[in-house]
């Protein structure tokens, strides 16, 4: 530590040339895209398939504001009181839903 700050200059210099450095030397990205196209999530990915479920769910999800979806994943699949906690959690989200919209909030609704 005592020759970093002994040092200081140097090291802050350092840190400026390597930036300079890399600023200059970088690709250019926007180039890169066009020779090689847009980069995309693999079609296994997580958000791949969320989006693909909002979109079979939602044909009209432009329209509406649904955003999400929840997904209950377990490798050896669901026990029974893993499927009524998810039960609860699902009224849990009506009732919140109904509410929202007895007091005219658009927050839930949908």
């Amino acid at each position: 530590m005592k020759h970093i700050i002994k040092f200081r200059w140097l090291v802050g210099a350092a840190w400026l040339i390597a930036a300079l450095c890399l600023f200059i030397f970088a690709p250019d990205l926007q180039q890169l895209v066009q020779e090689k196209g847009q980069m995309s999530a693999p079609e296994d990915s997580p958000s791949v398939q969320a989006s693909k479920l909002l979109d079979k769910m939602n044909p009209n999800s432009a329209k509406d504001n649904a955003s999400a979806v929840l997904v209950f994943h377990e490798k050896n699949g669901i026990s029974k009181s893993e499927k009524d906690s998810v039960g609860k959690a699902i009224e849990i989200l009506k009732s919140k839903k109904r509410s929202a919209r007895c007091l005219g909030h658009s927050r839930f609704s949908g």
